[in-house]
């Protein structure tokens, strides 16, 4: 497990929580302010340890509190202490009203009944009701037995978003229009950096009749992307593994194109990616980037520090001339540079109007209604910060040219 002070608690899987060190998780509390504290207490189902953790380390910093009272066993319930806004029986109450209201970036309050009033003493001397005959009622029929609620996996989730066989927003016909103009002939073979789901591979297979190399570290997304090549009978035209491409060199000239989508601006140590896959590329192939950039380093956007705060893995994105200087550096020739940013904010939107249809009927289980806050947290961060123009999704093509032999570059004297 990485230091935890870098670990953000509202996007921790369960498992990795659960293995999480009481000194780690309350290392993380430190760098979250009281309402992701009393967010992320109402929302994750906690150990004993943790738990126990957690009041303490309330009790130790009541600036954190949120306007709680301090956790005392007089606060607890009865019932198993849930926390507020989640139904006993596994369902989020009002999820729906929240998740809008996040994505809207309202605040709401938890609301409470009214209390009823004390009924009124009876008046001395007053006589006392007479007691009617008790009437007979109609039948009535047993209350059917509701469903349980929803258990859906991460890639569940993001094929609802993003459609099927996509972790990324988009979907086959923004694949296509990426590659267009690489003239790419039969059995060509190319490599995937982040595959994902496996859609865009199946896609570009099927359409250009070539063949993929698909890398995926996320054991869940690559076990579902082989399920759907399977399903596509494309097994020996799309090959998922698991390699990381910035530590394991390839095959010299093995690949006439390279695709990496929304994956460079989370590596610290791209000098190490470009050593490993340069070296790979067939002369005059083809490097294709989507990629989170800055427009401007020195600006400060609120919305951009959002974003930083909200990934997974700390962000670490050029801007488009740091872009160009770090492929012209490894001997490549760059053309146009595209901003993709007013498309993919639509993709976004698209995305959670269908989220937004299926929670009409949906009652979902406490995980999968978390991993839904955790996912939709991440991406209306990535939403705002791409509105306020600070933040851009660019789309810009290399292609290696050959190295001179250095016979050639020698002028004679």
């Amino acid at each position: 497990m990485s230091d935890g002070s870098t670990i953000n608690l509202a996007t921790v899987g369960t498992a990795e929580l659960e293995a999480m060190s009481v000194p780690a998780f309350t290392s993380c509390l430190d760098a979250m302010s009281g309402d992701s504290i009393k967010r992320f207490k109402k929302m994750r189902k906690l150990s004993a340890s943790h738990r126990s953790a957690l009041e303490k380390y309330l009790i130790e910093h009541p600036e954190k509190m949120g306007g709680e009272p301090l956790p005392t066993p007089a606060n607890a319930s009865a019932k198993g202490n849930a926390p507020k806004g989640v139904d006993r029986r596994g369902g989020f109450v009002d999820f729906r009203r929240r998740l809008k209201a996040w994505w809207e970036g309202e605040v709401l309050k938890d609301t409470k009944p009214a209390k009823k009033s004390k009924k009124q003493k009876k008046k001395k001397g007053a006589k006392p009701p007479v007691a009617k005959a008790p009437e007979s009622k109609p039948a009535v029929a047993p209350a059917p037995v509701e469903p349980p609620p929803a258990v859906m996996s991460k890639a569940e989730i993001l094929q609802m978003l993003w459609g099927e066989g996509y972790a990324l927003p988009g979907g086959a016909a923004f694949t296509q229009k990426l590659m267009q103009g690489l003239g790419l002939t039969d059995g060509a073979r190319c490599l995937d950096l982040n595959a994902g789901l496996g859609g865009a591979a199946c896609a570009l297979a099927q359409s250009h009749k070539i063949v993929i190399d698909a890398l995926e570290n996320d054991a869940e997304l690559m076990a579902n992307g082989r399920a759907m090549v399977a399903k596509a009978g494309l097994t020996k035209a799309v090959i998922f593994s698991d390699g990381d491409a910035t530590t394991s060199p390839f095959a010299e000239k093995t690949y006439a194109a390279i695709f990496a989508r929304e994956k460079l601006f989370t590596l610290p140590n791209r000098d190490g990616l470009m050593a490993n896959i340069v070296p790979a590329l067939q002369p005059e192939g083809t490097l294709v980037i989507t990629d989170f950039i800055l427009a401007d380093r020195s600006a400060e956007n609120d919305a951009v520090t959002a974003w930083n705060d909200s990934e997974p893995v700390k962000p670490v994105p050029l801007t488009t001339d740091e872009y160009r200087a770090l492929l012209a550096k490894n001997g490549f020739a760059v053309g146009e540079c595209n901003d993709l940013s007013e498309d993919y904010i639509k993709f976004i939107h698209d995305g959670w109007k269908r989220l937004h249809s299926f929670l009409q009927t949906a009652k979902l289980s406490p995980e999968t209604a978390t991993m839904l806050i955790s996912e939709g947290n991440l991406w209306l961060a990535r939403c705002k910060a791409l509105e306020s123009g600070q933040l851009r999704l660019i789309n810009m093509v290399g292609t290696l040219m050959p190295v001179k032999l250095m016979s050639e570059s020698m002028s004679v004297a």
